[in-house]
């Protein structure tokens, strides 16, 4: 079974769907039981290539065997169980087992301590697991213990996993709500909290990547359901991943590989109690395994892959075409990136500013030689096409010009300055019925007494925050705790050193282009005007700059900080952010841009987010009047993809996701 998201025009809600399981190749391993009290746990293997699936721990010894874990190498795993009839707390042993053999090595045997949670170390020398409270250090080849921890159940360390360098441990800290997520030195030094959200159960901590790893905390300080996160060992805001189910638990993650992540749930639909999956950790799909027969009426948990196939890539982590997901090296690794952001390219800027050029496009406009370092003493005008030496521009960019091209908006004598001149030409000019451009403030078309009060607003304030593109369109701003964001969708066509933005780019053309583009909706340019343009990551990531002046790209941070500011950042508190920045009205009532319900819109913050839709990679237009979908400038380097806020017309959260950079999508500027 598949979880997909379905573009209609209708709905974008998960639907079943048919498409294949994405595993072919490697092992799993997991345990089932009916409870954990019962003490009646069973080992399973299932091998993808083979479609056989085994009961390991058949014959064996041992009650109760658990949360198994495979060596680097697949040739063994290593788990927790009770010797038979031993049940109690102090009866966990640690065990490990040679996949080739015929019994399992108790490596605990009669210590009288309750061993649990083994996971095996990146080289597979040693074996980190909790006993009594603490954390240990198992080194097989000397057979000697490292006592990371030695305080006991006072402070209670459970459920360790070794990093990617073998050197330190990321653990889960406390128990029930006092349970945060802390990275430790194997040796006991340098404790510290990689996630301790307040009231909030974080635990079962599994490495994903050298920068990034996952596990499961509670929705909210409310809400008791388990989700499954994307932490990161850098100070990024933890990931919520899409393929949670909120009405239910999910816990139990395990990375297959940069791509999908194994998990078990008890989510409706499924066989009953806990059951297996398989997600794609940057979307909601979701497979069960119920078609390979793995999941039944009890529960299955504690699930750990392991691919036997080598994958062959850069594993340098300082190379710009490292692969997080190769475990053989193949020489392939590069360190610089060319002109065209190719990495390992070798591609120039020849003296005409093309990349990879021959210099015959660097004939330039006024007959004046480049100068030796390919600089150019010649302008040429980007609206009119008038070239001209640089001497001869004046400060607007108009070649013979005189000044006055860029004239603040409400600065209608052109002194550079707003004061009460301004005011007192501005209404003689309502009383007289005149028009000016220069004086219509808000861009209605109209000269009024709202212009005044926005003009004598601007003088009062002392700081001029009027926003105006280099076109010379004019967006409303508005003040949301201490950030100043435009209360528009941005339309600018150009950057900011006149350069035009490129666009008019068919479907399938535009499924093929890996640079600066835009596109208006539906190719209607009327679209640009209430809901501007749709631009592609490569335009709102170049220098030149799309925003107005002193006007900049969110980041992701800079996003949450609007969210806390409306909501905050726990849980429920996401539903507060969305309903506070929708526009109101809808579509079918004619009075807004929304289609109904437009679930929990109050515009109380002034944002006036309207639901411009996007442009997919495939090149086509989705879900305008369902979807308003805005840019920040952060990227997820490890999944090439690019942070993104989104509301929806049937909801009231605000939400925060993943787009590569080929899809067009809204931008809302930030005051710098």
């Amino acid at each position: 079974m598949l979880l997909s998201l379905s573009f209609g025009v209708d709905d974008f809600n998960l639907i079943k769907s048919e498409e294949p399981f994405p595993l072919s190749e490697g092992k799993i391993v997991f345990h089932s039981y009916s409870d954990y009290e019962a003490w009646d746990g069973k080992l399973f293997l299932y091998d993808f290539s083979e479609q056989l699936l085994t009961e390991i721990s058949q014959g064996w010894d041992i009650d109760h065997t658990i949360n198994a874990h495979f060596s680097p190498d697949g040739s063994k795993i290593v788990f927790m169980g009770a010797p038979a009839g031993n049940h109690n707390s102090s009866s966990w042993d640690i065990y490990l087992w040679d996949l080739f053999s015929d019994l399992p090595i108790n490596l605990t045997a009669n210590n009288g301590l309750r061993d649990e949670d083994p996971k095996f170390s990146p080289n597979g020398s040693e074996i980190v697991f909790k006993q009594n409270g603490d954390l240990k250090v198992m080194d097989l080849i000397n057979d000697t213990i490292i006592h990371t921890t030695n305080n006991g159940y006072s402070i209670e360390e459970s459920m360790p996993y070794f990093t990617s360098d073998n050197q330190y441990i990321i653990y889960a800290r406390g128990a029930g709500i006092s349970s945060d997520i802390y990275l430790i030195n194997k040796d006991g030094m340098e404790n510290q909290p990689l996630e301790n959200i307040t009231n909030i159960q974080e635990y079962y901590p599994i490495i994903r990547s050298n920068s990034t790893f996952l596990y499961t905390r509670w929705v909210s300080a409310e809400n008791h359901h388990d989700q499954i996160y994307l932490g990161y060992f850098s100070d990024t805001n933890a990931q919520y991943l899409f393929f949670n189910d909120e009405f239910a638990d999910d816990s139990d993650p395990f990375p297959v590989n940069s791509e999908y992540v194994l998990f078990s749930s008890n989510r409706s639909g499924g066989q009953g109690g806990w059951d297996l999956y398989l997600a794609d950790i940057n979307s909601s799909t979701t497979w069960s395994m119920d078609e390979f027969n793995l999941n039944s009426s009890i529960h299955e948990l504690g699930i750990c892959y392991y691919n036997d196939v080598s994958i062959n890539g850069c594993t340098d982590s300082e190379a710009c075409n490292y692969d997080e997901i190769a475990t053989a090296d193949d020489g392939s690794c590069e360190f610089e990136v060319d002109c065209a952001g190719v990495c390992g390219g070798d591609l120039e800027i020849d003296c005409g500013g093309v990349c990879g050029g021959d210099n015959s496009t660097a004939d330039n406009c006024c007959g004046i030689p480049f100068n030796d370092d390919c600089t150019s003493d010649c302008y040429e005008d980007p609206y009119t096409g008038e070239c001209c030496p640089i001497w001869e521009v004046d400060e607007c960019g108009v070649c013979g010009g005189d000044n006055t091209s860029c004239q603040q908006l409400g600065d209608i004598n052109g002194d550079g300055y707003l004061d009460v001149l301004d005011v007192v030409l501005m209404v003689n000019m309502i009383l007289e019925d005149e028009y000016d451009e220069i004086a219509d403030i808000n861009e209605d078309g109209v000269l009024n007494v709202l212009d005044v009060v926005i003009l004598v607003n601007l003088i009062l304030d002392g700081d001029d925050d009027t926003c105006i593109d280099i076109d010379g369109n004019f967006y409303e701003s508005v003040q949301i705790g201490e950030q100043l964001w435009m209360a528009e969708n941005l339309k600018v066509t150009h950057f900011n050193n006149g350069d035009e933005i490129p666009t008019g780019y068919s479907a399938s053309e535009w499924d093929t282009i890996h640079d600066d583009a835009y596109a208006v909706y539906d190719d209607d340019p009327a679209n640009a005007e209430i809901y501007g343009n749709l631009y592609n990551y490569y335009a709102v990531d170049d220098s030149r700059g799309i925003c107005p002046e002193n006007y900049h790209i969110p980041t992701d941070d800079e996003w949450y900080v609007l969210l806390e500011y409306l909501g905050g950042d726990s849980g429920e508190n996401w539903i507060i952010a969305g309903g506070k920045m929708k526009d109101v009205g809808t579509i079918e009532d004619g009075d807004g841009r929304w289609y109904a319900p437009n679930e929990g819109a109050n515009n109380e913050s002034g944002f006036t987010a309207i639901p411009a839709g996007f442009r997919l990679n495939d090149g086509q237009y989705y879900e305008s009047g369902y979807y308003g979908i805005f840019w920040s400038s952060t990227a997820e380097y490890y999944t090439n993809a690019f942070f993104m806020w989104y509301l929806l017309h049937d909801d009231s959260r605000l939400y925060r996701g993943l787009f590569d950079s080929q899809t067009g999508l809204s931008v809302r500027c930030l005051k710098d």
